[in-house]
């Protein structure tokens, strides 16, 4: 079994370096907050390596292939396939990646800056929201007839970060 971390759960690179000096049998997930120097120098410690968030490198833009707009999708493709590229040249085997948000354009790849712009969209097209702030965790999960019922578990919340186990 591998337990992997995400680069996000780090303040900086040195905190995720210490980190990982002293807990070697843990792997990491490259995260969309690591530039091309931060994968240098992890590649230089010798860190395992679970998975490589897309898009990482970090990249200014998170890809979105949920747009309907041709230039965004063309842009998210140029993302998804440089980070190919560095899974490749580091013989990582599994990508995480989100198919995007249901608007048009690409989002900031930077927290705050796509939170600022998520509620200005929100605020606009609220008519066609259907639930502004819904997360689920696993135990939440909603049973098949539960979802042809209509029914929706209680929110508890939104998680920051990542962490996995596979």
């Amino acid at each position: 079994m591998k337990i992997s971390v995400s680069s996000i759960a780090f303040k900086n690179l040195e905190e995720l370096l210490n980190f990982f000096d002293s807990h070697r049998k843990m792997y990491l997930e490259l995260g969309v907050n690591l530039s091309k120097r931060d994968i240098s120098k992890i590649r230089e410690k010798d860190i395992k390596i679970s998975s490589l968030h897309v898009p990482s490198p970090k990249e200014p833009l998170l890809p979105n292939f949920a747009s309907f707009d041709s230039a965004a999708l063309e842009k998210s493709l140029t993302i998804l396939m440089k980070s190919v590229e560095v899974a490749n040249e580091l013989d990582v085997d599994t990508l995480v990646i989100h198919p995007g948000y249901a608007l048009d354009g690409l989002l900031p790849t930077d927290s705050k800056e796509r939170d600022t712009l998520l509620a200005e969209w929100a605020e606009k097209e609220k008519d066609f929201i259907i639930y502004e702030s819904f997360s689920l965790t696993h135990s939440q999960s909603p049973k098949g007839d539960e979802i042809l019922a209509g029914s929706r578990p209680a929110s508890t919340g939104s998680s920051r970060g990542h962490a996995g186990v596979g």
